[in-house]
Parts: C-alpha cells; structure tokens; sequence
C-alpha cells in the first residue's frame, strides 16, 4: 500500500492534534485518494497519509500529497520545533543558562525571525523563507524514504535551516550584549548623576530636530555644549565621542536641579537617553512660549510651560 508517515518522540498531543486537523484541511480535496491516520503509541506517536484507491498513486498524486505534508509538517516546525532549536544554540553554541538572559535574546531572535520590516536582514530571515527551505527539504527526503522520523530530520538534516537560524542567534547575542553594556553604562551616568549635588537651577535642552540641539540656561541664554569638562568625557565617556554623548556629558557637567526638554520629537532615542539618567529632573515640553519662536509651531497642543 503507499503511504507517507511521519513519526514523532513523545510530543505534544495538542501539537499533534493541530497538525493531523491541517491536514485534514489542506488535503480536503484529495480525502478520496488519501487517508489521514493519528495514532499514539506507548513512546512515539504516528501521522501516515495512506492510500485509499485500488491502485497505487499517480507520479504526480504522490507529489501533490508529500507537498501537502512538507508544508504541514514545516508549519509544525516554525511554530513548534523552532523555539527549542534557538534555545538548544544559546545554551550550548553560546554557553548561555540564565532564563532571563536565555529569554532576552530570545526576543532579539523573535524581532528578526518573525516581524515585517524595511531591514534587508528581516527580509532575509522571514517566516516565509524559512518555511520554503524547510518544505523543499521535506519533499526531497519523500523521494527516497516514506517514513519521516522528524526528531531525527531535525537533528541531522536541515542544516541550511538550522545555519540560517545560528546566524540570527549570533546576530542577537550580539545585541543583547550591546544593550546590555549599554545599561551599565546608563547605570553608572545615573550614579554619577545621583552622587553629584545640582550646580544650577535648570536648563532648557532644544531639540531642533533629529541630531541638532541647542542649550540655554534658566535666563534661556544660550550655553555652549562644546565647553563641557573634558575630565568627564575621557572619565566617564571612554567611548567614540558623537554630538549625542556631547549633549549628555554638558547636561551632567553642568549638573542641572531641572532639565526641560523642549521637542516635537519625544520619542528620539537621545531624549529617552537623557530621561533614563536623570529620571525626575526631566520634563518634557512639546510647545510653550519659549521654545514657540526656535521650535516653530506644532499641529495639537498638549501642555504648556509658562
């Protein structure tokens, strides 16, 4: 009799159960010439597709149904099999244990594997793609053997898939070790900030749009961001030194009680910088008086400063 069959080790009945009902759809059309079998045994659990007619299936019959499985099956995987594969990487390829670093780069993996964007790299590792390659990998093994054992597929086949997903892992520990180093150092500026006793009342940060800032004192004289303490930017900022760390480093010189921050663009990750160290010192205006005449106006009015 022909037939197509999948084994699995001890997996999730529900898991099984979704698969098996995809099937049933994904092969309506065929269900005169295919029958879709689920059986559980005491250490590993069966799907087989096996065939209803008198005669054997057609070259082309055999093909239609082993793509109807590949994808199922690739479908089972992504959704399924892809979350261990990843963690199976970052535990023994990158020797993390920790469940809340394991999760964090988790994450990163996620953002890259499964969301849409205008990244080439997205693009590149979408769900889609993954599931092709997969899938065709599937189709090809069909060809020579009709019983798919899947955790054995997985563990020595699949390795353009499994490559693919080792470059992402490696892609995402990498930012997750940036973030992290980047959360010490807000750390340590936010210490730095807490230890040090307020210098002037208040400054006022205008943002002029994307990088361009400019800063005033409580008497909205302008002050020079250029002037800050070069001891503090060797010291505390022993990075590449940009604008940016620039506007950082005079705001902690010059140890302001109150910072207001007068934007059309709250959001910028410079201003969500500026907030993370000096917390309660920051307000945000998007309009009032002062920052009307250089800022320009803006469409909605939320709050005021007057």
């Amino acid at each position: 009799m022909d037939y197509l069959k999948l084994t699995f080790m001890m997996p999730s009945e529900e898991a099984m159960l979704q698969l098996k009902q995809r099937l049933l759809v994904q092969m309506k059309p065929l269900l005169h010439k295919v029958k879709i079998v689920y059986e559980v045994f005491p250490h590993f659990t069966e799907i087989q597709c096996l065939n209803t007619l008198t005669q054997s299936w057609k070259h082309s019959e055999r093909v239609e149904i082993s793509e109807i499985l590949a994808c199922a099956l690739a479908d089972h995987i992504l959704r399924i099999e892809e979350l261990n594969l990843l963690k199976h990487l970052i535990r023994n390829e990158f020797a993390y244990e920790s469940e809340a670093e394991m999760n964090k780069i988790l994450a990163y993996t996620n953002q890259m594997l499964n969301e849409e964007n205008d990244t080439l790299y997205v693009a590149d590792h979408s769900r889609i793609r993954r599931r092709i390659t997969i899938s065709n990998e599937i189709k090809i093994f069909f060809k020579k053997s009709p019983i798919l054992n899947v955790e054995g597929f997985l563990k020595f086949r699949l390795q353009p898939y499994k490559e693919e997903l080792r470059e992402v892992v490696e892609y995402a520990v990498d930012e997750f070790l940036m973030d992290k180093q980047y959360q010490e150092f807000i750390a340590l500026l936010k210490y730095f900030v807490f230890i040090q006793e307020a210098k002037i009342p208040a400054v006022h940060l205008m943002h002029k749009g994307g990088h361009e800032f400019a800063l005033y004192n409580e008497q909205m004289t302008p002050m020079d961001i250029s002037a800050a303490d070069d001891t503090f930017k060797v010291e505390i900022l022993d990075q590449d030194f940009n604008f940016e760390d620039l506007v950082v480093s005079t705001l902690i010189s010059v140890a302001p009680q109150q910072i207001f921050i007068h934007t059309r663009e709250p959001e910028v990750q410079i201003i969500q910088t500026i907030m993370q160290i000096f917390e309660n010192r920051v307000q945000i205006c998007d309009y009032c008086r002062q920052c009307n005449p250089i800022l320009g106006e803006r469409v909605v009015q939320k709050q005021r400063y007057t």
